[in-house]
């Protein structure tokens, strides 16, 4: 994912936050701006300054959200439940959450964690958005660059064959995230003109081949339900 303004989470505002704690760790931005991001989308409050978590919120982001869209390094993955601890004291510190919730968050976190960390790792959960932003960075392309990503997603579609590099779902004897598939041909409507070599009773009316029921012309003694034939 990359980072966008347009939702105004506060990402700034809680970066400059998390840095200034005495003894916190610095917070990646790239996760940060994901989970407040996802957050936004699913509609969380953002009274306090940021989207404000909730321990539904936190168990679908986690497994729902970031596992099929986010792709990142083992530091940044490490990283996912910091923020979300550090957004749960920011918003603790702005008077939104009183102790008692402040803790039930939390534990929301601890127990979304293990399953985020199984899907993060999983190959059967891997999607187009992480297997192309993984393929992205591992050629040193800048993802906030648009004419850097076309032009390397030109350069991919004319690479041969041969030389495009399988999905790791594949090579773990897995089937690969179906992409679109092309629409169906749409079928001739009754409404329709006639051609000019439509014969004439076809013309009258009867455009369109009359489906024969499966059971037309059978007997009732034809029609019974079919029993294979025992066997010696």
């Amino acid at each position: 994912m990359t980072r966008t303004t347009s939702l105004n989470t506060g990402l700034d505002d809680f970066l400059a936050w998390a840095a200034a704690r005495e003894g916190a760790p610095a917070l990646p931005e790239r996760p940060a701006d994901a989970v407040l991001c996802l957050l936004a989308l699913r509609g969380a409050d953002r009274r306090a300054g940021v989207p404000e978590p909730t321990p539904e919120l936190v168990a679908r982001v986690l497994g729902e959200d970031l596992p099929g869209l986010l792709w990142a390094t083992a530091p940044e993955t490490d990283a996912v439940p910091q923020v979300l601890y550090a957004l749960a004291d920011r918003v603790h510190q702005a008077g939104r959450l009183n102790a008692k919730r402040h803790l039930r968050l939390l534990e929301a976190v601890d127990a979304a964690v293990p399953a985020f960390r199984q899907a993060m790792a999983d190959p059967a959960r891997l999607t187009w958005h992480r297997w192309y932003a993984s393929l992205l960075r591992a050629d040193g392309v800048d993802p906030d660059d648009p004419s850097a990503v076309t032009a390397w997603l030109g350069g991919y579609a004319a690479a041969p064959t041969r030389a495009v590099r399988r999905c790791p779902r594949r090579s773990a004897g897995q089937r690969c995230p179906a992409g679109p598939s092309p629409p169906a041909p749409a079928s001739p409507s009754c409404s329709s003109p006639p051609s000019p070599g439509t014969p004439a009773r076809t013309r009258r009316g009867r455009c369109c081949p009359r489906r024969r029921s499966p059971t037309r012309g059978l007997t009732m003694r034809s029609a019974r339900p079919w029993r294979p034939w025992p066997t010696p």
